[in-house]
């Protein structure tokens, strides 16, 4: 099967699910996403903060040299993108890798934001199977999608470390 066959198939049982919200009795779909609302909105929000937390601690280990040799090159021109360009294909992530994947800063961070993007695809599943009716449960796609992107995100970073720590550094 492929990519757009997935994508249509993805949406399509989108769209079904979301006309099972439709079809339902509205004073009970009113009643049960009143009472879940708070607490999906709480664990939303905690979710994004721990991930924010998470993102910072990360960006505090990884940032500091490349923000340093990011301004050094806009400083001996106003290029804008072209410093940017410049500064990824100088600059030597190796010695960051190495870096992070020494610091228990950069992992504590690192975890903080697997925990917190995966908070909000559980807290949205747990809400949709709560709040509406089983016709609608196929919405629940759309957290899984999440969680999954969240997994092949967090998965690249950290081997992304890994490896570039394993590599000579120019430094």
């Amino acid at each position: 099967m492929n990519k757009r066959v997935k994508a249509y198939l993805l949406w399509t049982i989108v769209f079904l699910s979301a006309l099972g919200i439709f079809i339902s009795p509205k004073e009970k779909l009113v009643d049960q996403i009143i009472t879940t609302l708070p607490w999906v909105a709480t664990g939303v929000l905690l979710s994004e903060i721990i991930l924010t937390i998470g993102f910072l601690l990360m960006l505090s280990i990884a940032a500091p040299a490349f923000v340093k040799k990011l301004t050094e090159n806009l400083k001996s021109a106003v290029r804008g993108i072209l410093a940017l360009k410049e500064t990824i294909s100088e600059f030597d992530w190796a010695h960051v890798a190495n870096k992070c994947n020494n610091s228990k800063l950069f992992w504590l961070g690192f975890w903080l934001s697997v925990v917190g993007a995966c908070g909000d695809g559980v807290v949205l599943i747990i809400g949709i199977g709560r709040a509406l009716p089983i016709a609608s449960w196929g919405l629940m796609v759309l957290p899984f999608w999440d969680l999954s992107l969240t997994y092949i995100i967090r998965r690249a970073i950290h081997r992304g470390v890994k490896k570039g720590a394993a590599a000579p550094s120019a430094s």
